[in-house]
């Protein structure tokens, strides 16, 4: 009996030295909560950023598809090829019946019966492409498509994280998104027009009836007519003689387009200077007109908020 009660004694002292007692096995789970919840919001932290990011660079790829990456110009672009904002991001991906399709369009500029003006325009989309395994350029990181609004300009956003739109939203809540204003697609076009010869040797000043002018052509150009389809179309512009249009007196001077002119200048564009006899007295080269001097066909491509210079010497 002495020998069992010295060993339950040792077994007592063994077990009492080697525990836990219950407030330290709180404390213990307690700092393991807090550091999983820790751990866990820096975790959704960093989600979440993934997430604003990815928004932002679906945002960059839905404007490059919209008005053009400057960075890669030969790429094609909705404003580019239709000559207007989208009306939706549908239309990024699927041609409207009121646009045509892509196609060339060819114009004779000096009506000498062939064909000298050559331009692509219409729709070319679709302008944002879904690669296997990769969401579209136009869903948010947060797996929501894109809000869109044209009133006229154009508002493209996302609502954040909680996918509403409401007062005071901070952090990943709020809306992030971008605006298209028609003010982005401004021009400038300057244009040095001289008539080619020397002086004594030819008369550059203008004729009863004669007129100078720029041929023009550009997608949507006519703005007699509404439509905007997409086409590429030609409008003549009136520039008034210089004062020094006299005897023996070379014409040389600069003419600027600008957004003042119901013309919209950007995309592929095709200018050619003239002087015609412009007998009907309508500001237009008609049938029957004829065309005294001529530059040759020059070519660009303007996107918005940019100028071109070019010079337009008249044989």
């Amino acid at each position: 009996m002495r020998f069992l009660c010295h060993a339950q004694t040792r077994a007592s002292v063994r077990v009492q030295s080697c525990g836990f007692t219950l407030i330290e096995l709180a404390m213990v789970l307690m700092i393991l909560a807090i550091l999983a919840t820790v751990a866990l919001n820096t975790v959704d932290l960093q989600i979440d950023q993934a997430r604003f990011e990815a928004t932002r660079k679906s945002l960059r790829t839905t404007v490059d598809a919209i008005v053009g990456d400057r960075e890669q110009p030969q790429r094609n672009s909705f404003v580019v090829d239709c000559g207007r904002l989208p009306q939706s991001l549908t239309e990024l991906l699927v041609k409207p019946d009121t646009l045509v399709a892509s196609g060339f369009f060819d114009f004779d500029s000096d009506r000498d019966g062939s064909l000298d003006v050559r331009l692509r325009s219409g729709w070319a989309g679709p302008y944002v492409q879904t690669q296997a395994g990769f969401p579209s350029p136009l869903i948010d990181g947060w797996g929501n498509r894109f809000e869109f609004e044209s009133t006229p300009n154009v508002r493209i956003y996302s609502k954040g994280r909680n996918a509403e739109t409401e007062e005071d939203e901070i952090g990943y809540d709020a809306d992030v998104g971008t605006t298209l204003e028609t003010a982005d697609l401004r021009y400038s076009a300057t244009f040095r027009l001289r008539v080619a010869g020397n002086v004594g040797l030819e008369d550059p000043a203008p004729s009863t009836g004669e007129k100078l002018g720029l041929l023009v052509y550009g997608v949507n150009f006519d703005a007699t007519d509404t439509d905007d389809d997409g086409r590429v179309e030609e409008s003549t512009l009136v520039v008034p003689f210089p004062e020094s249009s006299v005897e023996e007196q070379p014409i040389d001077f600069e003419y600027s387009i600008t957004e003042s002119d119901a013309i919209s200048l950007i995309g592929n564009i095709a200018v050619r200077g003239i002087i015609w006899n412009d007998s009907n007295d309508d500001d237009t080269v008609t049938d029957g007109e004829m065309i005294v001097r001529k530059s040759v066909v020059k070519y660009f491509r303007l996107f918005g908020n940019e100028s071109v210079r070019e010079e337009l010497v008249l044989y």
